[in-house]
């Protein structure tokens, strides 16, 4: 399990993705939302709610997530070869 409270760089966030795909991988029933239709509904759900997961782990809400680069990712691994 890989504590996504220190991921700080580019590589740290790259070797957290690599993370999640080789759990999927190697037992996709781990994951509750093993389809990319739940996967994504569940990203929309957490993200409309996550004031409310930050309030119960007693952390302030970052003020500085940047939407744009994290909608930019998204989009470009849609057809990223």
């Amino acid at each position: 399990m890989i504590d996504t409270d220190n991921i700080q760089t580019r590589e740290q966030f790259v070797t957290f993705v690599h993370y999640l795909r080789d759990v999927y991988r190697n037992d996709p029933n781990r994951w509750e939302n093993n389809t990319i239709e739940s996967f994504l509904d569940a990203l929309a759900g957490w993200v409309e709610d996550m004031d409310g997961a930050y309030l119960n782990w007693n952390k302030e809400m970052p003020q500085d997530i940047n939407w744009s680069i994290l909608a930019k990712m998204l989009d470009a691994a849609t057809d990223y070869e």
